[in-house]
């Protein structure tokens, strides 16, 4: 038996094109490789309402990871297939957010990361939230 050290959930920007402003994120789920039942294994993501999805809610992928045992990742290159998930918007207006929702179709034991694009939907400036 090996023991598993990843964290269940982070989120990291992995880069900003300051042309397009466009930011690409990655949020890393399950990385401590439990097995989550179905109706927990889901999962919320929010931005401010001045940034929307890049492709909508098709630009969002996941993919699968393995996780060696000295805790370092491979990512597979090739997404999951969307029936393996539902997606879903989770804008909040009366919080200023938009958003997607996860839900895996089955429950799940192994690392995933959720891939996407938001681009800023109006003029930035020194307040605006990403």
């Amino acid at each position: 038996m090996s023991a598993k050290y990843g964290k269940p959930l982070t989120k990291e920007t992995t880069k900003y094109d300051p042309a397009t402003q466009t930011y690409d994120f990655a949020v890393k789920y399950n990385y401590n490789e439990l097995t989550i039942a179905k109706d927990k294994a889901k999962l919320t993501d929010q931005f401010g309402n001045n940034l929307d999805l890049v492709g909508g809610l098709e630009g969002v992928k996941i993919y699968p990871v393995k996780i060696d045992e000295n805790g370092n990742e491979k990512i597979d290159e090739t997404p999951i297939s969307p029936s393996e998930y539902s997606i879903k918007e989770a804008n909040n207006a009366a919080e200023g957010k938009n958003g997607f929702e996860v839900s895996f179709t089955n429950a799940i034991t192994t690392a995933y990361v959720i891939k996407y694009s938001i681009k800023h939907n109006d003029i930035v400036d020194g307040a605006s939230p990403v």
